[in-house]
């Protein structure tokens, strides 16, 4: 069976809302509400993570591949 990637563009240059992925959404940023419901989710075998933000960045340095 074929495996399935899930790619969650996280960016930081945002025209309308500016640093929209880390503004709060019930307590935490919006990008961590993305990566938990994809792994969540079931259907990825893999997840990538792709961000312009360091704060992202150096919190999934240790695991750049989700």
């Amino acid at each position: 069976m074929p495996q399935v990637y899930g790619f969650i563009p996280a960016r930081a240059g945002s025209s309308r809302l500016p640093d929209k992925n880390r503004l709060p959404f019930h307590g935490r940023p919006l990008y961590e509400w993305t990566v938990e419901l994809a792994r969540k989710s079931g259907v990825f075998d893999r997840l990538f993570l792709s961000t312009d933000i360091a704060q992202i960045h150096d919190q999934y340095a240790s695991d750049p591949i989700v």
